[in-house]
């Protein structure tokens, strides 16, 4: 947990421990497109993509962005620009898979104050607007509203990963529609992959 205020963590429980970042690792796919571009000047295609991603978490343009731009380079890109030092991209074998990408919660973090202190202003105005926009339902029916967003009233914005959820990722009350898996189960291989 870090206190923007005060500049200072005010809790820190394994927070070198990596993990599965899912649809977090969307966020290193925007800003890697975003980093040497202005918003406002980015293709409409480019913007209908980044705003589906960001807001309703769609996979389809993680993957475009994932295949387009190199997918693992992308990581490893982000890691030296915001001396990330437990993020790795897809193991060996799971290049494709954008959700196996390893971060931290120290590396979350990193990213997030990034986003709001040091990135250029139009960029982090973009990202941020399409977090506090975040959609109930993910564009795979999953309700994306859990955790931070469950527990504190608005204004908030998150950005969510979530994989292996079975029935419980239904979206909306009294839904019965089971939402489709999120990620890579370790073996065999399935969920989000980029198009190769």
């Amino acid at each position: 947990m870090f206190d923007r205020q005060t500049g200072t963590f005010t809790e820190q429980l394994n927070a070198a421990a990596t993990f599965r970042s899912a649809s977090v690792v969307k966020l290193l796919l925007a800003l890697d497109f975003l980093w040497d571009r202005s918003p406002g000047g980015i293709p409409d295609a480019d913007r209908a993509r980044l705003d589906s991603m960001l807001r309703s978490s769609q996979d389809s343009a993680a993957n475009h962005y994932w295949s387009t731009y190199g997918g693992p380079a992308i990581v490893d890109r982000m890691i030296t620009r915001l001396g990330l030092v437990d993020t790795a991209p897809p193991p060996a074998g799971y290049e494709g898979y954008w959700g196996y990408t390893a971060i931290s919660a120290r590396d979350t973090v990193k990213i997030y104050r990034h986003i709001l202190q040091t990135a250029p202003a139009d960029v982090r105005d973009f990202i941020m607007q399409r977090l506090r926009q975040s959609t109930r339902c993910a564009s795979d029916s999953f309700d994306q509203h859990f955790g931070i967003a469950a527990a504190f009233s608005q204004p908030w914005a998150v950005k969510q990963g979530w994989s292996r959820f079975s029935a419980q990722g239904t979206c909306g009350p009294g839904s019965s529609t089971p939402a489709p898996v999120r990620g890579p189960a370790p073996s065999p291989p399935q969920g989000p992959r980029a198009s190769t």
